[in-house]
């Protein structure tokens, strides 16, 4: 199994599957990786977290988000890969005083559907 933790991401790939990019190996290297990475589609698992302040009032409101990708095999030679973004928040008082928020955001998912092997330059 490989596994990258690094700058709030965590990249999985089970031994054994096949690699990404379909070649039937896994990436040898973290620049193979890294390339995999900066393409959606590419069918790499990884989870994302993402953390942002932001100043109201006399506070500071926060929003965390796991970000998972993940494929799964629908059909033989199709894939369909997710990604969910699932955000917790929390508000702080207007007024001195005043109630906070927190809670559950609004769930963004997103599925793309595509061929497990290349059929041209643009896959």
């Amino acid at each position: 199994m490989l596994v990258v933790l690094g700058a709030g991401v965590l990249i999985c790939q089970s031994a054994g599957t096949q690699a990404p990019s379909g070649g039937g190996t896994l990436p040898e290297s973290l620049e193979e990786v890294n390339k995999l990475k900066q393409n959606p589609v590419s069918g790499l698992k990884t989870v994302f977290f993402q953390n942002v302040n932001l100043p109201v009032g006399t506070g500071i409101a926060n929003s965390f988000s796991v970000q998972p990708v993940w494929p799964f095999r629908i059909a033989s030679g199709w894939k369909m890969i997710t990604y969910t973004i699932v955000p917790l928040q929390r508000i702080p008082p207007r007024i001195s005083g005043g109630p906070s928020a927190s809670g559950l955001g609004n769930v963004l998912f997103n599925a793309f559907f595509r061929p497990e092997k290349a059929a041209g330059k643009f896959l």
